[in-house]
């Protein structure tokens, strides 16, 4: 019920001003050959995708394509149906549903996978600014932006590598600070 009410009333916003009639005649000459290719490059990302989450959890068990497919175009559903990419947390429940993988470790390839995301829109960031000219105001927004985003997703990285490393370390990590606010939270984290 959140997210529709995010996306009417978001939808208000973004056509607030729109002139209705050159709207429909816009969409009654449209082209819509070009939906084929649309559909088509859209395929091929889901399946990169799931097989990219299919070698991510090939350590724990391999997943044959069916179950991996059938969890991952549920979940990528519910993260639109869902508000703030709670559907994140669909995929690591289904696959568990579908393999012998828990779903704490489903979900740690999930926040892997983010965090990977995260990086590489980081990085592919940083060298579209040097095309940008730097006297423009607003490059120094998305410069700061960047640097946000690599120093959220590098922590959240360098935190997986030291759980890894450190596991007993980790868990107590994170029992000592989380566990003083939210203590239940703290216990699904450190299980994780």
């Amino acid at each position: 019920m959140a997210s529709l009410l995010v996306t009417l009333v978001f939808s208000w916003w973004a056509f607030r001003d729109t002139n209705w009639n050159d709207q429909w005649a816009s969409l009654r000459s449209a082209n819509y050959l070009y939906v084929l290719p649309y559909l088509g490059v859209l395929t091929i990302i889901h399946v990169c995708r799931t097989l990219r989450w299919g070698c991510l959890l090939s350590g724990l068990e391999r997943v044959p394509f069916r179950p991996l497919n059938e969890a991952s175009g549920i979940g990528f559903m519910m993260l639109l149906v869902l508000p703030f990419r709670l559907g994140e947390f669909a995929r690591p429940f289904l696959i568990a549903q579908r393999s012998s993988i828990r779903r704490s470790a489903a979900m740690t390839s999930v926040v892997l996978e983010r965090i990977t995301d995260g990086l590489l829109v980081a990085t592919l960031l940083r060298v579209l600014l040097f095309f940008i000219p730097a006297e423009t105001p607003e490059v120094r927004y998305v410069r700061l932006g960047s640097t946000l985003m690599f120093a959220i997703f590098g922590g959240g990285l360098g935190f997986l590598l030291f759980a890894r490393w450190q596991h007993d370390r980790a868990v107590h990590l994170v029992r000592s600070t989380v566990g003083r606010v939210l203590p239940t939270l703290a216990d699904k984290v450190a299980d994780v």
